[in-house]
This record gives structure tokens, C-alpha cells and sequence, in this order.
């Protein structure tokens, strides 16, 4: 039946709300069955953004000040993210270059971060619907710093101990990196539909825009550390402000969570989205697809195109940076306004 959506008007003496859930109930992660709304008093209810996606793990509803708060802390936590990603993108080539390692081994390290983030994202979203996205994202905040740190200080482990293994070193912390960052993007997009559901594409956009801002400005920021410190810095000095910034997220959603209301436990029935099943199956592949071929797009170049402009028009590190930071400014401006569109 497709009556859940339609919505008539707002008619607040018709609506009914389900009894409460305990609190022992939220303890042990169980939401007891209520009964569900009529259409009537349901459309109502939805038509309220104070009402997030229900979860056993967030059983709170943050009022206006606090969604305005939890949208800035993803926002920031989106934004730091990538700028640790764009950080190697100048300065990668010409680092491997002097430690021996090829232009194909190059591109491997390039590409084993969307990799991970591939085979790890299904397993970060089953971790944030078992234990919440808070947990996650702030254990992801860890493991990236992990990453970052030890991504900078391969040449100095390598010097340190003589050893030529400084292209399984540089891996390794990608990977480790990589991990951090789909855990950090994962839980972020958990907690905006969680906040936002009446206004998720609107989010996502802004969330996506931040992304972009943080590889625009992150490309361009690890060239000109790199010239002023040498390789680590760069590094060094983003693993600094992702450790702020995950410090200062955790205490705005602590503080939303204090001051939140209950949450109500009704739960939308899907019936009628069912008849819509192969056309939403269609536009998913084609989703991916496109998203496969982007991401093609996006890695294509990063194991050649520093040196290519280095050793052809005379350009330095800085300017490549600034030349990376271009595309992703124009990404940046393009998500807020797609997501408000859809």
C-alpha cells in the first residue's frame, strides 16, 4: 500500500503519540514494538526535522542549536579528513623517486587508498549500526593519525635502519590511513541521517563539500610544508589538527547528547517502496558505476602527473599543489549546490 505517503495536513489534535520506551530497554540495545501511527497522525509526525532516523544507539533528539552544532562538528570532521588525504599528492612522486621506487609502485600506493576504503566500508557501517557512530568515528580519528604519523616518518625509518622496504612501509600506513578515513566518512554520513532526515541531500552536499575544501586545501598545504620542513612535516602537522579536531567534535556531540530530548520509537513501514525495487536496483548499479569511473578519474594521475609537470614546463612542488587544489575547489562549489537540488 502506498497510503504512508501521503501526507494531508498538519493536524496536531489528530496525533497520537506511542507510549515511551524504558530506559533498560535502550541499555540492553533492544527498542520495544509500539503501534504504529495511522497515516494521518505519520505524516505529521515525519514532517518534523527534529525527528532523526530511529536507532537503539541514539536515543536522543537534539533541538535546533544542537543539529546546527552537530552539522559544524561533521562539517570540521569532513574537512580535516581530507585534508590529510591531499596532503601526499604533490610530494609522494618526488620522495619515491629518491628512495628508488618506480612510477607503477607509485601508482599502487596511490590506489590502495580507495581500495581500502572499498573493501572497509560495508564493515564500518555494520560497526556504527552495532555500536553507534560515535565510537567509530572517534576510534577512526585514531587510526588515522596512526597512519599519518607513520606515512611521514617512512623515509626517516628507512635512513634509520638502512632498509630498502621503504615501499611495504608506505603501503602499510596508506592502508592503516585509508581506514581512519572510511571510518571518519562513514559514521559522519551515519550521524547526518540520523540529525537530518527530512534534509539529507541538502547535508550531504554541504558534507561533500567540505570533503573537496579539505583535498583543495590539503594538496597545496603538504607542498609548501614539505618545502619549508622536508617529507614529515607536512604529515606531522595534519595529524596535529585531525587530534584537535576530533577532541573538539567529541565534545559537541557529548554536549548534544546531554541536552537532547527523548526519542520516540515509531519505525516507517517500506511495503510500499517494494514494487519499486527494480528501479531503485537499476539507479544503484548506475550509481556505482559512475562512482567507479570517477574514481578511476580522480587516481589516474597521481603517480604521474607531479613529475610529468616537473621535468616538462619547470613548475615546483608548490604550483603542483595549487594546480591539484583547482579541481577540487570546483568540486567543492558543485556538492552544496547538487545536494540541495536533490
Amino acid at each position: 500500500s502506498m497510503d504512508f505517503l501521503s501526507f494531508p495536513s498538519r493536524n496536531m489534535s489528530t496525533f497520537e503519540l506511542p507510549p515511551l520506551p524504558s530506559v533498560s530497554s535502550f541499555a540492553v540495545g533492544v527498542v520495544p514494538s509500539v503501534p504504529i501511527p495511522s497515516s494521518a497522525s505519520y505524516g505529521n509526525f515525519l514532517s518534523c526535522e527534529e525527528q532523526p532516523l530511529l536507532s537503539p544507539l541514539s536515543p536522543t533528539v537534539p533541538g535546533k542549536s544542537g543539529r546546527r552544532a552537530v552539522l559544524l562538528a561533521c562539517l570540521l570532521q569532513g574537512w580535516v579528513c581530507h585534508l590529510s588525504v591531499g596532503v601526499p599528492s604533490a610530494i609522494l612522486p618526488h620522495m619515491a623517486r629518491d628512495l628508488g621506487i618506480g612510477v607503477p609502485a607509485v601508482g599502487v600506493i596511490f590506489s590502495a587508498h580507495p581500495l581500502t576504503c572499498a573493501v572497509a566500508s560495508p564493515i564500518v557501517g555494520l560497526a556504527c549500526s552495532r555500536f553507534g557512530f560515535i565510537p567509530v568515528l572517534e576510534t577512526g580519528a585514531i587510526v588515522l593519525l596512526l597512519g599519518l604519523v607513520g606515512f611521514g616518518l617512512v623515509p626517516r625509518l628507512c635512513v634509520a635502519t638502512a632498509t630498502r622496504h621503504a615501499f611495504h612501509l608506505f603501503l602499510l600506513f596508506r592502508v592503516v590511513g585509508a581506514a581512519g578515513v572510511t571510518m571518519i566518512s562513514s559514521s559522519t554520513l551515519v550521524c547526518l541521517g540520523q540529525t537530518f532526515p527530512r534534509s539529507i541531500g541538502a547535508r550531504v552536499g554541504q558534507f561533500e563539500t567540505a570533503l573537496g575544501l579539505g583535498y583543495a586545501i590539503g594538496a597545496p598545504l603538504g607542498a609548501v610544508l614539505f618545502s619549508w620542513g622536508g617529507f614529515t612535516m607536512p604529515f606531522l602537522a595534519v595529524g596535529g589538527v585531525v587530534g584537535a579536531a576530533t577532541l573538539v567534535v567529541s565534545v559537541v556531540h557529548s554536549r548534544v547528547r546531554e541536552e537532547a530530548g527523548p526519542l520516540l520509537a515509531v519505525e516507517p513501514s517500506s511495503e510500499g517502496l517494494m514494487g519499486l525495487w527494480p528501479f531503485l536496483s537499476l539507479f544503484m548499479v548506475f550509481t556505482m558505476l559512475c562512482a567507479l569511473l570517477g574514481g578511476v578519474g580522480f587516481t589516474f594521475t597521481s603517480s604521474t602527473l607531479p613529475l610529468y609537470l616537473g621535468s616538462t614546463f619547470g613548475l615546483s612542488v608548490t604550483t603542483v599543489g595549487a594546480m591539484y587544489s583547482l579541481g577540487s575547489v570546483l568540486y567543492a562549489g558543485a556538492s552544496t549546490a547538487v545536494g540541495h537540488l536533490s
